[in-house]
């Protein structure tokens, strides 16, 4: 069964993904390269948690979380 989305929604779920891909490096304790807080962090979980509310599945961007490919901001 196919779900129609919105545009504002489509929208609004990519900015969530590109949010919840700045959550997903760590540094080398384990924790959140971002909020500096263990993985997985509070922020992390409450995106996914609003992605999966639309119905919809985080994105996965192979070795985004590999050390070395992109720099923390």
């Amino acid at each position: 069964m196919a779900v129609y989305l919105s545009n504002d929604v489509v929208q609004q779920l990519d900015h969530l993904q590109d949010e919840l891909y700045e959550h997903l490096t760590s540094d080398g304790l384990g924790r959140c390269a971002i909020c500096h807080r263990p993985e997985p962090c509070p922020a992390r979980d409450e995106l996914t948690a609003v992605i999966l509310g639309y119905g919809a599945l985080p994105r996965r961007r192979p070795g985004l979380t590999k050390a070395g490919l992109r720099r923390a901001a």
